[in-house]
């Protein structure tokens, strides 16, 4: 099963927050395995930055062991404008893995949908899959 969304933001400045996102990629499939095991839970990802926003290494602080890789590789692709003078150079992302809903037809599983709420939070919502 593989769902793509790229959204590319625009410009934009939220209040409070050291960084914006300038580029949102949510390309992150969730893991076939963990769909089966029903494995949800959030992921964080601490994306350390270079001056410009773009993401230089990616490391992960929490969550469960089958979800974690897939979160990094996607906060890799981010980008961010510097909206604070002085900021950190980081930003931390929360990954939501969801498997929601009940199995309907075992020949269309259903499309798993993407969420992003700015400036930090991306849902990643999977219909149950059938175990084969």
């Amino acid at each position: 099963m593989r769902t793509f969304l790229c959204f590319v933001m625009g410009i934009m400045s939220v209040f409070g927050q050291d960084w914006t996102p300038t580029r949102v990629v949510a390309i992150t499939d969730y893991v076939p395995l963990a769909i089966s095991a029903r494995i949800s839970g959030d992921v964080q990802v601490k994306c350390f930055l270079d001056a410009d926003g773009s993401v230089l290494r990616a490391e992960v602080l929490s969550g469960h062991q089958m979800l974690r890789e897939q979160a990094r590789k996607n906060a890799l692709l981010w980008k961010f404008q510097r909206t604070a003078p002085g900021a950190d150079n980081t930003v931390t992302l929360n990954y939501q893995y969801r498997v929601e809903g009940e199995l309907q037809d075992k020949t269309y599983p259903g499309h798993t949908v993407f969420l992003v709420d700015i400036p930090n939070t991306i849902q990643i919502i999977a219909p149950p899959a059938w175990i084969h």
